[in-house]
């Protein structure tokens, strides 16, 4: 049976699918097209929803997502790889950033910056340092092992955000002018950065394009779906 008269008769839509997966619409369009067409799902827990899935008769759509969340689950409790400790981080992590992205376009620029620092810690002098001072002062790293450069970076912010607690501080007009200078600088990276990308990705699709098409060969639609998906950075 089609996937999509398999959803018919059980009344159930590809946007409640694709929730109940917890994946995009896109992604779930891949893994129909791979499906259907008898092939591997790369991705070995969805691989194995829609073979135990799809290939069964159901009472209703209720009966079907609680064997998915139930897949799901068990999946989960094969993470043998990662400690209790790391396991449970993950779900408290999971949980909160659910909960909070429920609509609330507030929580946007908090999450887009623990993004960032997931991304960049290490490899971004400022970002680390700063990490670092609230990584020590908090005690999620131990003092011990602080270095010489770490102390001068530290005793140097520590009395400022002490004052600023305190409401101490002073408008420092030329420190925030050269803020917003900052601020400017890094926006323009990163654009430069964007169509720096940007234009390699062109170039190099133009080229295996160009490739394809001197042999004869045509991409269809789903093709270009699938590849989109595989792009990771």
């Amino acid at each position: 049976m089609e996937i999509k008269n398999f959803l018919k008769k059980y009344k159930i839509t590809l946007k409640e699918l694709a929730d109940i997966l917890e994946i995009s619409r896109p992604t779930l369009n891949t893994y129909i097209y791979q499906y259907e067409q008898e092939e591997e799902i790369q991705n070995k827990l969805y691989q194995n929803i829609f073979k135990t899935i799809f290939t069964k008769e159901w009472g209703d759509k209720v009966e079907i997502f609680e064997e998915i969340n139930h897949l799901k689950r068990n999946k989960n409790n094969e993470n043998m790889d990662y400690l209790s400790e790391n396991l449970e981080l993950i779900n408290s992590i999971k949980e909160k950033m659910y909960s909070d992205m429920k609509g609330a376009k507030e929580v946007l620029p908090l999450y887009k910056f623990i993004n960032s620092v997931l991304y960049n810690y290490n490899g971004d002098d400022g970002l680390t340092g700063y990490i670092d001072y609230n990584l020590y002062l908090n005690g999620l790293k131990e003092l011990k092992n602080i270095s010489e450069e770490e102390k001068t970076l530290i005793s140097n912010i520590y009395p400022i955000m002490k004052n600023f607690v305190k409401d101490k501080l002073i408008f420092d007009e030329e420190g925030y002018k050269l803020f917003c200078q900052r601020v400017e600088e890094i926006k323009k990276m990163r654009i430069e950065e964007t169509e720096r990308i940007e234009k390699e990705f062109q170039e190099r699709i133009r080229k295996e394009l160009e490739l394809k098409f001197n042999i004869g060969k045509t991409i269809e639609e789903k093709k270009i779906l699938e590849l989109l998906e595989k792009i990771k950075f």
